[in-house]
């Protein structure tokens, strides 16, 4: 009988009873997956002889209609195994096999550098990266008995993944992100935040941050020592920093507490609006705005700076900015160094300075060429240039032509560069309340210390090389 044609056996007789074949009392497990003989541990002869019996055993078994006979009986501790049914398959839920980099997301674990703070508390993705495998889930299928009954599969589960907003699966399996931003998971759905929110300080129980999205926000300060970078987006820092911090942001960025610290550093690539700066060094792309005071720090800056608000005070400082500069009040009492450059390029005065110092050394040298050039026509003149003087006259004329050529080059540079160093004469400072001595104003090159304490409104420009003050009453 084949085994298709399933059994027309009693099942419950056989399984509390067991069934005769041949000599031998064929016994079911209670679930039905197994059929077997039993024999005492010492009968070896018994066991031998239903082994020499098997074949006719195993038709008899499959004629009176058992599913799952094996091709050859097993035989374990005085048992030997008959028949065998096939377990229902469990289905499985649909899930992500993450790449390694990505894990993060279910726990924190602590990297293996000397550097404590790398803790991956943050996981960020960017837009297009791969963050694993997407492997399907599927519905499991039925087993059989040796009875050959169907064994339903087990309720299909609660799905162990779902993909949410940002994340799709492409052509080849791969789960990608649509955009950037923190890989974050949520009653088992995994999607991507754009704008994350970091409830409290950067401290130990987060870690330096590498950030990627739209905007990522700080409530709470960025602590001694550790990193915040936020390689594509806005940052908005609700506090302040303590030393040695350090900031990078693509986009813009926004600080309500005071930048603080000798040796903290913030880049920003976009605009920077600060409450308060002290000691803190920065370097601005775009804009920046400071609500209230700036003491003992540095910016340089590729455009404009304010710092017309609150105090509107800035003393102990050092600003070199591309555009214009507005402060209400520069310096202070104590004549604490202060300097405040406008109209500041750093690559376009720095190789403007370079090449009029190479123009410089040139022309003396040219000089001195020009000298040694007169000298040897005066010799040829009086007739006393032997044929040694007369080479080193000829080595002298090809040393002229040389310089000669490369001061032509360098004035070719300086006149363009002169057109840019023109643009950056014409921006102005403006001090709105007050000046104290000791001040240095520049703009461009040019550079004036203040004499003594002058009231604001005032306005400095460069006319003929010269700053001068403008009133603005």
């Amino acid at each position: 009988m084949s085994e298709e044609k399933g059994s027309k056996l009693d099942k419950k007789e056989v399984v509390e009873n067991g069934i005769w074949v041949k000599d031998y009392l064929v016994r079911a497990t209670e679930d039905g997956m197994f059929l077997y003989v039993e024999f005492e541990k010492e009968d070896v002869k018994g066991m031998e002889e239903f082994l020499n019996d098997w074949k006719e055993v195993k038709e008899e078994l499959k004629n009176l209609g058992f599913c799952g006979v094996l091709d050859n009986p097993v035989v374990k501790d005085g048992v030997i195994f008959l028949a065998k049914g096939k377990p229902a398959t469990a289905p499985q839920p649909s899930m992500i096999m993450f790449f390694p980099e990505f894990k993060g997301i279910f726990y924190k674990y602590y990297s293996l550098k000397d550097d404590i703070r790398e803790v991956n508390k943050i996981v960020c993705v960017k837009k297009g990266d791969a963050i694993g495998e997407w492997l399907e889930g599927n519905d499991g299928a039925p087993g059989k008995d040796v009875f050959c009954e169907d064994i339903p599969p087990p309720e299909k589960v609660e799905k162990d993944c779902e993909l949410g907003e940002g994340l799709f699966v492409d052509e080849k399996g791969l789960v990608r992100a649509e955009f950037s931003g923190a890989l974050l998971v949520e009653d088992k759905k995994i999607f991507v935040e754009p704008e994350y929110e970091v409830p409290g300080d950067v401290d130990y129980s987060i870690g330096n941050v590498k950030f990627y999205g739209k905007k990522l926000i700080v409530k709470g300060d960025i602590r001694y020592g550790f990193k915040v970078e936020v390689l594509e987006g806005d940052l908005e820092l609700k506090g302040g920093t303590e030393n040695k911090v350090f900031v990078f942001v693509k986009g813009d960025f926004e600080c309500n507490g005071i930048l603080r610290g000798e040796e903290t550093r913030v880049v920003v690539e976009g605009n920077a609006t600060l409450k308060a700066v002290e000691y803190a060094r920065l370097e601005v792309k775009g804009s920046v705005e400071i609500k209230d005071y700036m003491i003992f720090g540095e910016i340089v800056g590729m455009d404009s700076l304010k710092i017309s608000e609150g105090k509107g005070m800035t003393y102990g400082s050092v600003i070199r900015v591309k555009e214009n500069i507005e402060v209400k009040e520069a310096g202070n009492e104590t004549q604490t160094p202060t300097k405040l450059i406008a109209g500041y390029h750093p690559e376009v005065i720095g190789n403007y300075l370079k090449l009029l110092q190479e123009r410089f050394l040139i022309e003396e040298t040219l000089k001195k060429l020009q000298k040694g050039i007169q000298l040897g026509k005066k010799l040829e003149k009086e007739g006393r240039l032997d044929e040694k003087k007369k080479k080193i006259l000829e080595q002298i004329q090809e040393q002229f032509v040389l310089y000669s050529s490369k001061l032509e080059g360098v004035e070719e540079k300086l006149g363009n560069l002169r057109k840019e160093m023109s643009e950056l004469k014409t921006k102005t400072i403006k001090i709105l309340r007050k000046v104290y001595p000791g001040v240095i104003i520049g703009i461009a090159d040019i550079t004036t210390t203040i004499p003594e304490e002058k009231e604001g409104p005032i306005k400095f420009k460069l006319e003929a090389s010269i700053i001068r003050e403008v009133s603005m009453n």
